[in-house]
């Protein structure tokens, strides 16, 4: 891989690594950093800045120009991890009238659909009773898995990205800037409490 301009040869090597799997430390270990280094600083130099300027900005050319030509946008990523986050497993079942939960993915929503993971389906024998001359019956009974992708991260991406935990913070600070601003501020008078004793 050819050596970035303005950067060392180390540096370079370790962005040509970390944007095949953005893997902070194998990256910087492939790159000839000690593995000390590569577990204590390596996710500095693509998180923070002001670390490694020259670094985090090429890493971020990178992720745009990928970006562009795969024509992926913010609000296409945003939209994928709402599907995951607001998915409901309600509108992919229903209860029958034994109170049991049976699948149901006829009326589910596409984007509850695409928040699915995993559909498996087996088939089993089941024990039926007996027949008329007492031996074991069985039945062949089809079950059915379905599963959703991580709901949490989903949604804990999702307020990444869109600054909810700033926004949260912001709120709370100013609540708290706002209900100091009506609190006196007048110093207690210890002596007009002597008095009263």
């Amino acid at each position: 891989m050819a050596q970035i301009q303005g950067l060392d040869a180390k540096e370079s090597r370790f962005i040509d690594e970390y944007m095949i799997d953005l893997n902070t430390e194998r990256a910087a270990i492939a790159a000839g950093y000690s593995a000390s280094m590569a577990r204590s600083k390596a996710y500095q130099w693509v998180s923070n800045s002001k670390v490694k300027p020259k670094v985090t900005a090429e890493i971020n050319r990178r992720k745009a120009a990928l970006s562009r030509a795969a024509e992926v946008t913010a609000e296409d990523i945003a939209r994928e991890l709402a599907k995951v986050g607001f998915a409901s497993m309600r509108r992919a079942m229903r209860i029958d009238m034994d109170g049991q939960p049976q699948i149901n993915l006829t009326a589910t929503p596409d984007d509850d659909l695409d928040a699915l993971s995993e559909i498996s389906t087996e088939t089993v024998l089941e024990r039926d009773g007996v027949d008329g001359a007492g031996n074991p019956r069985f039945i062949q009974v089809r079950k059915t898995k379905i599963k959703f992708h991580d709901k949490l991260s989903a949604l804990e991406k999702l307020a990444q990205r869109t600054n909810f935990y700033k926004q949260r913070d912001d709120n709370f600070a100013s609540a708290v800037a706002e209900i100091q601003s009506r609190t006196s501020r007048a110093p207690i008078n210890r002596q007009d409490d002597e008095a009263d004793e």
